[in-house]
C-alpha cells in the first residue's frame, strides 16, 4: 500500500546568543508533521513520520527506501534554521528520483521559489491539514493542482502560486496529531520538566503584531482557539495512551482570553490528570489582573510561565510594535508568579533595531532587579514573512554592538544571574521541592556554562580583556 512519506531533518541548535550547543540537552517532540499525519489517517491514508532527530538515517537510505517504495510523495518540513539542508536533500533526491513528487511545507513556506529551483514540485504556503489531503488526491488523479489552494507549484520552468486558503475557522475539526516515539524526546533546559512529554497548541495565531515575527503570516491575523473540551480531551489520550506526565503549550500566547483560561482551569482540576505543563505568554496578557490568572495557570497545573519580552528598552520595544506596559508589570508578575510556585523564565533578542550597548546593558540590569529563575538570551533572527524583514528595516540601522563584545556580555551576565545566592538557592530549593529528578537529568545544563567557559578562553574567543 502507497504512503506518504513525512521528513524532519536534524539541526544544529546554538541558544543563549550563540554561547551554548543545546543538541544533546534538548530534543523537542514535534508537532506540524504528526498532525498532517492524523489528518491522512482518518482518511485512511498512511504516513509515516522520519525524525533525524531520533533516527539518524541518511540520505542515501531515504533514497533508497523511495526507489522501494514508490510512496504518494515525500514532504519535508521547512524552517529558517532547516533551509539550506532542506535545499541540498531536495536537489540530491531529484537527481535521483526523477518521477517522485517532492512536497515542502511549514514556517520556511516564505522562500517557496528556492525550494521549487532545485526540484521541488509543491510547497504548502500555511496550514497544511487540508492542503495535504488535496495533494493526495491530485496524485490519485481526483483533481488538479490549480485547484488547490495554498500551495505554489511547478510545471517546467513555470512556478504558479494559486490563491492562498483560509485559516481553519473550526480547530476542533482538525484531528488529534499521530505522536511516536515520545519516550525519546528530552528537555532538559527547564527545572519542570519531566518524561515522558510532548508538545501541544490549544491555539493558533496571535493578537500581537511585532515586527521580528512572522505568525501572523504563517497563522493568520487572528487568534483562533480551540474548545476546552477538544484540548482536555487531547490531554486524556494522552495520559491513557503513553502516561505522559508534562505538556509543553506551544502557542504564541497561551491563554490569553480570561474566559477560556477560567473554564480550563475548572475542567483541569475536575478531570485531574496530574500532568503539568508549561506555556508561553505575552507580559501585556498579564498586567491587568495577573494575580487570577496566575493562580488559574497555576490551579490548571502550570509550572512554568515563559514570557517573551525582547528588551528592557521602551525605545527599542516601540520600534518593533510591542508595549512597553507589559514589561513595566513584570516585577510584580514574576514575584508573584514565584510565590506561587511556578517557575519563571524571560527570553530577550539582542540586536533587535537601535540596538547600543547602553540597551543591552539595561536589559541585563533589569533581569538583575527582576531575578526570574531561568533566562535566555538571543541574537536576533530575520525571519522571512516578518514585518522587519519585509520592511529592510534593519539596512537603514546601524550596528552599535560587536557579536564579540555581545557574547562577552552575555556570558558574564549569564553567570551573574545564576551564581547570584538568591536565584542560585532558590533554583536548587524549587527543584528539591518540586523536581528532584531534574538533579541527574539536568546535571550536563548545570555544568555547561563552566565547561564552556573553559573552551571559550582555551580557544581565545573570549577574554576579560576590554574590546
Amino acid at each position: 500500500m502507497r504512503q506518504v512519506y513525512l521528513i524532519y531533518l536534524s539541526d544544529s541548535r546554538y541558544d543563549y546568543a550563540g554561547l551554548i550547543n543545546t543538541k544533546r540537552m534538548k530534543v523537542s517532540p514535534k508537532l506540524g508533521l504528526p498532525y498532517l499525519k492524523g489528518a491522512l489517517n482518518i482518511k485512511g491514508i498512511k504516513a509515516e513520520v522520519f525524525d533525524q532527530d531520533i533516527n539518524n538515517f541518511s540520505m542515501d537510505d531515504l533514497i533508497s527506501k523511495i526507489k522501494v517504495d514508490q510512496p504518494f510523495f515525500v514532504g519535508f518540513y521547512a524552517s529558517e534554521r532547516l533551509k539550506d539542508s532542506v535545499l541540498l536533500w531536495l536537489e540530491r533526491i531529484r537527481q535521483h528520483c526523477h518521477s517522485t513528487l517532492l512536497v515542502v511545507g511549514g514556517p520556511g513556506f516564505f522562500s517557496y521559489t528556492d525550494y521549487h529551483q532545485v526540484g521541488c514540485d509543491i510547497v504548502c504556503h500555511g496550514e497544511g491539514e487540508v492542503t495535504v489531503l488535496e495533494i493526495v488526491e491530485y496524485v490519485q488523479g481526483q483533481r488538479n493542482l490549480a485547484s488547490i489552494r495554498g500551495i505554489s507549484w511547478k510545471d517546467g520552468e513555470t512556478i504558479t502560486v494559486n490563491a492562498a486558503r483560509a485559516p481553519i475557522s473550526d480547530l476542533d475539526s482538525i484531528p488529534f496529531p499521530i505522536r511516536e516515539n515520545i519516550d525519546k524526546y528530552v528537555d532538559n533546559h527547564y527545572f519542570t520538566m519531566k518524561k515522558p512529554f510532548v508538545s501541544m497548541m490549544a491555539s493558533r495565531g496571535c493578537q500581537w503584531r511585532c515586527s521580528y515575527c512572522a505568525s501572523p503570516e504563517i497563522w493568520g491575523k487572528i487568534t483562533r482557539c480551540r474548545s476546552v473540551k477538544n484540548v482536555v480531551d487531547e490531554i486524556e489520550s494522552l495520559v491513557l495512551n503513553y502516561k505522559i506526565k508534562y505538556i509543553a503549550f506551544k502557542d504564541d500566547c497561551f491563554g490569553s482570553k480570561l474566559s477560556w483560561l477560567r473554564e480550563f482551569s475548572e475542567t483541569m482540576v475536575l478531570r485531574n490528570f496530574g500532568v503539568k505543563f508549561s506555556c508561553m505568554v505575552n507580559p501585556s496578557d498579564l498586567c491587568h489582573g495577573y494575580e487570577e490568572k496566575i493562580i488559574l495557570l497555576k490551579t490548571a497545573g502550570c509550572d512554568m510561565l515563559i514570557f517573551g519580552v525582547q528588551s528592557a528598552d521602551p525605545d527599542i520595544l516601540a520600534k518593533i510594535g510591542r508595549p512597553y506596559i507589559g514589561v513595566d508589570a513584570l516585577p510584580s508578575i514574576v514575584r508573584f508568579s514565584k510565590k506561587s510556585g511556578i517557575c519563571v523564565v524571560l527570553e530577550f533578542i539582542f540586536g533587535l533595531p537601535g540596538e547600543t550597548k547602553a540597551s543591552v546593558n539595561k536589559t541585563i540590569n533589569f533581569v538583575s532587579r527582576v531575578r526570574p529563575n531561568v533566562v535566555q538570551y538571543n541574537l536576533l533572527k530575520l525571519l522571512e514573512g516578518s514585518d522587519l524583514f519585509n520592511s529592510k528595516q534593519m539596512d537603514d540601522v546601524p550596528i552599535m554592538i560587536s557579536h564579540r563584545q555581545l557574547r562577552k556580555i552575555v556570558f558574564l551576565a549569564y553567570f551573574r544571574h545564576y551564581l547570584a545566592p538568591e536565584i542560585f538557592f532558590h533554583n536548587i530549593f524549587f527543584i528539591i521541592r518540586y523536581n528532584p529528578k531534574y538533579i541527574f537529568s539536568g546535571l550536563a545544563l548545570i555544568l555547561y556554562p563552566f565547561t564552556m567557559a573553559v573552551r571559550l578562553i582555551c580557544s581565545g574567543c573570549f577574554s576579560l580583556k576590554k574590546d
